[in-house]
């Protein structure tokens, strides 16, 4: 998903945008990504069909950086 806006509207408290000028740089942003999600997540009330979305961003961008099988482990997939 290029355009984060969506994301952004489903759970405004979390920054969803990857950044970093390599790979390790942007794979740590997308794990701090996932614990900002984490803690954010039980303050929200969210509709399946919002977490299916945002189980995909996950799910893509876990495997792209090598992160699902953590993501796996705590519950973000």
């Amino acid at each position: 998903m290029k355009n984060n806006n969506l994301l952004k509207n489903i759970m405004p408290e979390v920054d969803f945008t990857i950044r970093g000028k390599n790979y390790e740089e942007r794979k740590s942003s997308l794990a701090e990504i996932a614990r900002n999600y984490q803690n954010a997540f039980y303050n929200c009330n969210l509709f399946y069909s919002e977490i299916a979305i945002l189980d995909e961003y996950f799910e893509r961008n876990g495997k792209k950086y090598g992160l699902l099988k953590e993501f796996r482990e705590n519950g973000i997939v």
